[in-house]
């Protein structure tokens, strides 16, 4: 129904999520008004271990996803942060089996289409060409076949990362905090970061590539993420 009057409105529509925003783009305008809807109240999770299926709702956090899934079964597991967003149909698609959604016109859309994704990733440093290969990348990689999605990530290496643990590896133990934390849906961050999204419309230049990662490497656990448009994106 708010999306059929969205529609007749002419208003912009966003979904309010569990905060995992850049700079706040979602729900601030320089120009058009828009309807914020909260799904917070559809957050039914059903964990069915025999059809080794999970049923989640839209308003559910990924906390509450993991609740649910350990109060079932202690080797289960799903993935976190932004991974389940992204593949060819941005839903995770090579783990949904079976998806009910509204599109922008009111339609009650499922999986029908979908298919199986495979995946891969490539290594390279940057003392094998790594910049010539992200350079080209940009300019092959939006157009791509939608069933292939390749983005970069610029980090640390593995044993760089371990000498920067060093004695602290202690920290990464299991801390004695309760199941229930899980389903607290107020933030509580125990550190502090800084997160900036852009859109690059032009490709950057090697020389400008080469400057980046001087100074990927003078900042303190730093890492770069390149996600390239296509597939539905590239539709919209």
């Amino acid at each position: 129904m708010t999306l059929v009057c969205r529609k007749r409105s002419g208003l912009q529509l966003r979904i309010e999520s569990g905060g995992h925003d850049y700079e706040g783009l979602s729900y601030t305008t320089s120009a058009s008004p828009f309807l914020v809807l909260s799904p917070g109240n559809l957050r039914t999770i059903v964990v069915d271990l025999e059809k080794n299926t999970t049923w989640v709702e839209a308003g559910a956090t990924i906390g509450e996803l993991y609740y649910k899934i350990v109060e079932k079964s202690p080797v289960h597991g799903f993935p976190a942060g932004v991974c389940p967003m992204l593949r060819k149909y941005g839903l995770a698609a090579d783990q949904i089996w079976k998806a009910r959604i509204v599109d922008a016109n009111g339609r009650v859309l499922d999986r029908k289409s979908m298919a199986t994704v495979s995946v891969f990733s490539l290594e390279k440093r940057l003392d094998k060409d790594s910049t010539k290969l992200v350079h080209k990348w940009q300019y092959v990689s939006p157009m791509f076949d939608e069933n292939l999605y390749v983005r970069v990530i610029v980090e640390s290496s593995q044993d760089e990362l371990v000498n920067r643990i060093g004695n602290d590896v202690s920290r990464l133990k299991p801390k004695d905090s309760p199941l229930e934390v899980l389903i607290n849906r107020t933030p509580q961050p125990k550190s502090f970061f800084r997160t900036k999204s852009d859109y690059v419309k032009e490709p950057t230049s090697v020389n400008v590539m080469e400057e980046l990662w001087k100074w990927c490497l003078e900042v303190e656990r730093v890492a770069l993420t390149m996600t390239p448009y296509g597939g539905k994106v590239n539709e919209i």
